[in-house]
């Protein structure tokens, strides 16, 4: 079975067990859980993380398109914050 079978079929038996409530599958859950360092993210912290991510403008993926905030065709950089920078007005957005 591949990763990806074996990751659907856990989210299933996790998801399922809020409604079965099954003793066996419980501690199956919570076993898994305290052997791994699960530390849960906000939103705000998700944005500082960009591990592997070089954030030097110059060197990010250039596309070129029609900014929605001054409406001119300009190439657009993909931010790790998941915003695009303009180059055209030098404003950042998120795409729509």
């Amino acid at each position: 079975m591949g990763n990806e079978t074996i990751e659907k079929k856990l989210k299933f038996l996790f998801g399922l067990q809020r409604f079965v409530q099954d003793p066996g599958l419980k501690e199956m859950i919570d076993e898994t859980e305290s052997n791994m360092n699960v530390v849960r993210l906000s939103d705000f912290d998700l944005v500082g993380v960009s591990a592997g991510v070089d954030t030097d403008r110059d060197s990010q993926a250039k596309e070129f398109c029609r900014c929605p905030l001054c409406s001119k065709m300009a190439e657009r950089l993909l931010l790790p914050s998941g915003m695009y920078h303009c180059t055209k007005c030098e404003r950042d957005y998120y795409d729509q």
